[in-house]
């Protein structure tokens, strides 16, 4: 089964901002289902990410947060389960940073560059730097066969300049295997303590359900270091796992199980499957 799930941070939304972001990640898991089914899930993963980063919605792209400087700093990680990773880590200057990050993973011999060493591997334009209303964005994708997972932020708004979160962490705040992927989103500091999702997939590969994976994730991430947060995950046929401690953690979700659009976390009470 080909299935593909995305999120829009882990944090406390309003219900206008809640509303946004559902039109938004309706359109990003739309987008990269219609590459997935092209028989292209690195793209599908991309092109999800890149359009929340695209909206000024999220705290990613355009929408990412500044730091105590007043400058905008973002992280992002791209992982496929054939082993190959691609991170940067406080970037300046692009629009898309997924983007970037997929780029140190194919056309560098690095997994992680961070600051201006990132930009050489880039051209494109910025005009963002906003007051992103939700927090990191992710999406995690499989076609039965190769598993993706992408993570993209700005950041902790006010952080100290130079602050690398998770998202810039393979096994932090992205990881994939053969056994399936995930995606982190939450107090980065801490979520980088804990490695969560090189743990959740762990527990997927050991025969453990997505949900109970990532549900026994943030249980670690909340119990081991006090952190707030969630994640996604999918293992390698398509069943889709999420759990978070905080109120929201808008995610949708599709599959070619029946081509249906489902939403997941804008109550404030559904905090698991």
């Amino acid at each position: 089964m080909r299935a593909i799930a995305v999120h829009g941070g882990a944090g406390r939304w309003s219900e206008e901002r809640l509303r946004e972001a559902r039109e938004v990640l309706k359109e990003a898991v739309l987008k990269g289902y219609e590459l997935l089914m092209e028989g292209k899930p690195i793209d599908a993963c991309e092109g999800a990410i890149r359009v929340m980063e695209d909206s000024g919605v999220f705290n990613a792209g355009r929408g990412a947060v500044r730091n105590l400087e007043g400058k905008v700093e973002m992280d992002a990680s791209l992982m496929v389960s054939d082993g190959r990773a691609g991170a940067i880590g406080s970037v300046e200057g692009v629009s898309n940073p997924i983007s970037l990050a997929r780029a140190v993973m194919e056309r560098s011999k690095h997994t992680l560059i961070v600051g201006e060493g990132a930009l050489r591997f880039w051209k494109g334009s910025f005009t963002g730097g906003g007051e992103g209303s939700g927090d990191t964005v992710g999406c995690v994708v499989t076609d039965g066969k190769t598993v993706v997972a992408g993570t993209s932020t700005g950041g902790v708004k006010g952080k100290e300049p130079g602050r690398v979160g998770d998202a810039a962490v393979i096994g932090a705040g992205t990881y994939a295997s053969p056994s399936g992927g995930a995606s982190a989103t939450g107090d980065g500091d801490r979520i980088i303590l804990v490695s969560l999702t090189f743990f959740v997939v762990s527990l997927i590969a050991q025969g453990i359900s997505p949900m109970e994976a990532c549900r026994a994730g943030i249980d670690l991430l909340e119990s081991r270091v006090g952190g707030e947060g969630g994640v996604i995950a999918l293992d390698s046929e398509g069943n889709l796992g999420f759990h978070h401690n905080t109120p929201h953690m808008p995610v949708a979700y599709i599959s070619s199980g029946d081509g249906r659009v489902m939403f997941f976390g804008f109550s404030g009470k559904e905090r698991t499957g």
